[in-house]
């Protein structure tokens, strides 16, 4: 569709210029077609510019690499917290009796009762830096999401940078394309020139993409 719009924008003052209808003659149209997704494929600037998309695009990716090794470190630290977790779990199963009475404690350790105040704030010790942990599971979650919002972010300015590229490089590429097409058709009495993928059928004769094609190559 953008394809199509572009034309009309460029051929509708040579197709108004060509049109004469009056009330005694009827003005037989001559209409020509031109495959522009294969004369772009074939452009020798297209291969330039596909390079130059390439190469802006591998520049972008190293921007975007040091994100990527943040978030990677940061799954990794989640990680050996997390595990870090679940070791003072089983450290904390061991004195799980303790909370149950002092009686229960003090036969199941053999203990004074001055070892088993030890145990208790060992145990304390143990949930407090469990606590401590999960908020900082929690605080590198937040960082680790932050970070892919920031990626996500830089990959969409990236690809609407390439988007406006493209953009220009059509214009620039149909400005010179008008040019070329207007002189064949021109020279082969044409009115009307129309994109091939915008229309069902036409007949081979009046394809002009080879002749364009020899002009750009």
């Amino acid at each position: 569709m953008k394809r199509i719009f572009f034309f009309v924008f460029f051929f509708l003052p040579f197709m108004l210029n060509s049109i004469e209808l009056t009330t005694q003659d009827i003005y037989v149209f001559k209409v020509g077609i031109v495959d522009m997704d294969l004369i772009f494929s074939e452009h020798s600037k297209s291969k330039e510019f596909q390079k130059e998309i390439k190469l802006f695009e591998e520049n972008k990716k190293l921007e975007l690499v040091s994100y990527e090794k943040a978030i990677e470190d940061l799954i990794k630290k989640k990680i050996e917290v997390f595990n870090e977790i679940e070791q003072l779990k089983q450290q904390l199963l061991k004195y799980e009796k303790i909370s149950v009475s002092t009686d229960i404690v003090s036969v199941v350790v053999n203990s004074s009762s001055v070892n088993i105040q030890e145990k208790q704030q060992e145990v304390e010790q143990i949930k407090n830096d469990i606590d401590i942990k999960q908020k900082n599971i929690e605080e590198i979650e937040k960082s680790i999401n932050e970070k892919k919002e920031i990626l996500k972010q830089k990959e969409k300015e990236i690809q609407s940078e390439i988007e406006k590229m493209k953009q220009k490089y059509e214009i620039e590429l149909f400005v010179n394309l008008y040019d070329i097409i207007k002189k064949i058709a021109t020279e082969e009495g044409l009115n009307i020139v129309i994109d091939k993928s915008g229309i069902l059928y036409g007949e081979p004769q009046i394809d002009i993409t080879e002749k364009v094609l020899k002009m750009i190559r």
